[in-house]
């Protein structure tokens, strides 16, 4: 009885080791992917020009010539889950044996519409502030229910990536504050420290906006002048160093100039790979006059242990003699 007994239960477990295999063979297949480069922002996944999100729908029942589905969606993040409402209306999709059908950009819009999800781990008006999800790992997944008999037909591959935002690039010269010497012809060099590239999609895929902008207020905050200030000086260089020479606007002495650089995707699609829209802290410099070196310069000895030194200033121009200065001696 015992050498019976034995096959017998082994072919058991298998049989119940293979149904959940055998629940997962469905009519349709439903593949979706995630394109880098990566964004935390939902919209820009079906929006745009370029392809971000898509899904592959492919009727594999060839005994039946068409099928119509319609798709649910499922974004599984840490503690964060958005679900397709029931009751909403969706798009027919007609699905011909054996004929794969692509559905991306704007054709995924109603799938992503606030009004048709269910938000668990996130506020929905938290969310709809900036149509971002928190940094993590996430699963976009779709599922094709037969629209005549409302069943789930099609269960497949989910998109996976881990979605997280770069930081702005780091400001190195001229330093925060500095006073540049004025210099005929121009020469001034900007140079800032990429730090996203560690990421693979962005590493060799990004492109960098330079915004100078002429601080008229001496008194106003430079960060907040700049803001409120027109553009002196705009460009894109994709490297991470700029020559500031005489084909550019010239620099008036006295005056101070603030800087600011922006990061973004080369084919400038998005900023949304980044915190704060990709843009750095304001770096200001200011822009001065060369001082001359003082004329006549005597000593006249007064004591053994003191001695008066003299010197005739020299001002290149007017403004310098607002600006004040100070002389260092050595001895």
């Amino acid at each position: 009885m015992n050498s019976i007994r034995l096959p017998i239960r082994l072919v058991c477990l298998l049989l119940l080791a293979t149904l959940p295999s055998i629940a997962q063979q469905y009519p349709v297949q439903v593949i979706a992917q995630l394109l880098p480069p990566y964004t935390l922002n939902v919209p820009q996944w079906y929006t745009g020009t370029s392809e971000k999100l898509l899904v592959l729908l492919t009727n594999q029942d060839l005994q039946r010539p068409t099928t119509s589905v319609r798709l649910r969606l499922m974004i599984q993040g840490p503690s964060v889950r958005l679900t397709s409402r029931e009751g909403v209306y969706y798009p027919t999709i007609h699905l011909d044996a054996g004929v794969p059908t692509r559905i991306s950009l704007g054709d995924l819009a109603p799938y992503f519409n606030p009004d048709h999800l269910n938000f668990e781990g996130i506020n929905r008006s938290s969310y709809l502030n900036s149509y971002t999800l928190p940094e993590g790992f996430y699963q976009i997944c779709f599922e094709a229910v037969e629209v005549r008999s409302n069943q789930v037909v099609g269960r497949g591959i989910c998109a996976q990536a881990w979605l997280s935002l770069n930081d702005p690039p780091f400001l190195n010269l001229p330093v925060k504050g500095e006073s540049i010497i004025q210099r005929d012809p121009t020469n001034i060099i900007f140079q800032w420290t990429p730090r996203h590239m560690a990421d693979p999609n962005l590493a060799f895929n990004t492109e960098y906006e330079f915004t100078m902008v002429e601080l008229w207020d001496n008194g106003m905050v430079p960060e907040a002048a700049f803001t409120m200030g027109m553009p002196f000086f705009r460009t894109t260089t994709r490297t991470s160093t700029l020559l500031y020479g005489p084909l550019e606007p010239s620099l008036l002495p006295g005056k101070r100039y603030a800087w600011r650089i922006r990061v973004q995707s080369a084919d400038g699609s998005t900023n949304s790979s980044f915190k704060n829209q990709g843009y750095s802290e304001v770096y200001w410099f200011r822009y001065q006059n060369d001082c001359s070196p003082p004329l006549h310069v005597q000593a006249q000895v007064s004591s053994s242990s003191g001695a008066r030194i003299t010197w005739t200033p020299v001002f290149a121009t007017t403004n310098v003699t607002g600006l004040g200065g100070t002389y260092k001696v050595d001895y």
